[in-house]
């Protein structure tokens, strides 16, 4: 009895974790559908496409020119990332302080190291 409890648990935390995952990248593909990018594979994303390091590069650069300067790539469980090589539009973003804010892994080293220049944003 006790074991049919800790399975059903179990159980019920796997499918509330992959539901959860689901509600996020749906919720990524919503907001980024207007981004053109490799087709994915679920769940694996667009690692398959670029699981050779030797052909990142070149294989971001047949991304670059089939989808233009602003593409997105995802990899796995990860978010999607996006790509951006027109040097004008970097410019932009990382001069920007209302656009540029750090991911939000830094907020957890606020309480450690304050707002000093490795977590602050702008």
């Amino acid at each position: 009895m006790v074991l049919a409890l800790i399975v059903f648990g179990l159980i019920t935390v796997l499918v509330v974790a992959v539901l959860s995952w689901l509600i996020v990248q749906f919720r990524y593909i919503i907001y980024l559908r207007k981004i053109p990018g490799p087709q994915r594979i679920p769940v694996l994303g667009n690692a398959l496409d670029f699981r050779n390091s030797v052909a990142f590069l070149p294989k971001l650069l047949e991304c670059k020119n089939k989808y233009g300067d602003v593409y997105q790539i995802s990899f796995g469980f990860q978010e999607p990332h996006i790509i951006v090589s027109d040097h004008k539009l970097v410019q932009f973003i990382l001069s920007s302080t209302k656009i540029l804010d750090k991911s939000v892994n830094y907020k957890f080293l606020h309480k450690w190291l304050g707002q000093g220049l490795l977590v602050s944003t702008g």
